[in-house]
């Protein structure tokens, strides 16, 4: 039977499947444990307006990050609102995205350095921690990685192969990077250089496929474009990256690029109870940290080496930029602090310089260097699943403390909320949710001001500022939902009771 399937399917293909199933399955049993704030949220709702309300705003929207985001993630994420109205609806099509540049990172790998390569880069890809993690949160830098490897597909196509026309949705994919968060700038950068180097080679160049692909990379950013234009927007320094107010300088954080490629630390980015036992079942992962570093700078070296050495070197000086361009333009900082999803857009870059040293070695080495990678991603998998566990563990417990990886609640804890809110409407016991706003944040900054009308749209949310010295409320039945840290409400006279 075994021989029957391989000779059906054959060994990659089988080895391929075997690979989706085990990314898909890590990526599908974090839905409930997914980070769910205030930025999800908002980001929520914006796609709500354009699927169910058929609003498109021609302004940008401003989430933590300090700056005035594109609209260009809520237009991706719409079409799964036309499917479903439900929050779940959001995070699955991010998995599927998600899943979809894993694909294209074995179509890549395979086409270029064979299907034993692409099963090392696209393995370490299935299972490298942050990826997983960040597969289902709802953020614009989230959408990255299916249009990383779009570029990287297009541009390897248009420089290596020299199929022109791919020079189109090279430079188009690169401005939608760009778009969906300040950090995808590398990649405009990227195509410039790689442009560069086509017109000094080969002294030609694709202008008019070129002229077409800027035009489909700006029009996601007509509606903003124009509403700039004709002045109905204004958009002052404070609201750009890199200048404004809110970036107070560039700095490189390599702990946090070694985190990032390795793991380490990871139960640090948690909170909770029982938070020590997480840490000891995580800590073998960063006993393989100088190995797994040693690997990625020795992989980079590589690739640095045969992009001056190799025939094919036009392959290699595709991801050289991929690679450094990263180091050489630090993302976007926020109060002195580098986010971990910053270095998204570096993926799969580091994996796929790894399976093409594997593919240069000889069998005895080669064979040695899979079983250490299938060890790695074996531990990838061990402390996925213990952070896991850690936090439907706190959910179970009730436990107050309990945060999804970098902080904020997991997208169960307001599911729980607005489900045990729509049950007691659906009995009778209240006609209303009345979300009380927290004293010290503005409305537009509330979380349950944003998450509760997402998680219940077909009943009544209303809002109640704590800012104001009297209060009414309706004469029929409401149920009040507090923050944990709101300070005690208001005594019951100042509470007024309309007929």
């Amino acid at each position: 039977m075994k021989d029957r399937l391989l000779k059906l399917w054959g060994l990659p293909s089988a080895l391929f499947g075997g690979i989706f199933l085990i990314a898909g399955f890590l990526r599908l049993v974090n839905v409930e444990t997914a980070h769910f704030w205030y930025d999800q949220a908002k980001s929520a709702e914006y796609i709500w307006d354009i699927a169910r309300e058929y609003i498109f705003h021609s302004r940008l929207y401003r989430l933590s990050g300090g700056y005035e985001n594109f609209p260009l993630s809520a237009y991706l994420h719409a079409p799964a609102y036309l499917i479903s109205t439900h929050i779940h609806a959001l995070i699955f099509w991010n998995i599927c995205l998600n899943l979809a540049a894993l694909t294209m990172c074995w179509f890549f790998v395979r086409r270029y350095w064979g299907w034993q390569a692409a099963a090392v880069a696209t393995l370490l890809l299935a299972t490298a921690p942050w990826d997983v993690f960040y597969a289902h949160r709802l953020w614009s830098n989230t959408l990255m990685p299916f249009f990383v490897m779009l570029w990287a597909i297009s541009c390897a196509f248009a420089y290596h192969e020299r199929r022109a026309r791919w020079w189109a949705s090279g430079w188009a994919a690169a401005l939608w990077l760009l778009q969906l968060h300040p950090s995808g700038i590398i990649f405009p950068v990227s195509s410039v250089l790689l442009s560069g180097a086509a017109i000094f080679n080969d002294r030609r160049y694709a202008w008019g496929w070129t002229a077409m692909g800027l035009v489909l990379g700006i029009l996601p950013a007509i509606l903003w474009l124009a509403a700039h234009i004709d002045g109905s927007a204004t958009l002052t320094s404070e609201l750009l990256p890199f200048v404004s107010e809110y970036k107070s300088g560039f700095y490189y954080n390599w702990k946090l690029l070694v985190d990032f490629l390795t793991g380490q630390d990871l139960a640090n980015r948690f909170q909770g109870q029982g938070l020590e036992q997480l840490q000891a079942q995580t800590s073998i992962l960063n006993s393989l940290v100088p190995a797994a570093m040693l690997a990625v700078g020795l992989a980079t070296a590589f690739v640095l080496w045969k992009a001056i050495r190799s025939p094919n070197r036009r392959l290699y000086l595709v991801i050289v930029p991929w690679l450094l361009l990263p180091l050489i333009f630090p993302a976007v900082t926020w109060q002195n602090e580098q986010k971990m999803v910053y270095l998204l857009p570096l993926l799969p870059a580091p994996f796929i310089a790894i399976a093409a040293a594997c593919r240069s070695m000889s069998l005895p080495w080669r064979r040695l260097a899979y079983c250490l990678v299938a060890a790695w991603c074996a531990l990838n998998v061990q402390v996925i699943w213990h952070c896991v566990a850690f936090i439907q563990n706190g959910l179970a417990t009730n436990d107050a403390q309990i945060t999804a990886i970098e902080g904020g609640p997991p997208l169960a804890s307001p599911l729980r909320i607005a489900e045990a809110a729509r049950n007691a409407i659906q009995k009778g016991d209240a006609d209303e949710v009345i979300v009380l706003v927290r004293p010290v944040y503005e409305m537009q900054h509330e979380f349950l001001v944003r998450a509760m009308p997402l998680l219940m749209h077909d009943l009544s949310v209303r809002f109640l500022n704590l800012h104001d010295s009297s209060f009414v409320f309706p004469a029929r039945n409401s149920l009040l939902l507090l923050d944990d840290d709101l300070t005690p409400p208001p005594p019951p006279r100042t509470l007024t009771r309309m007929s």
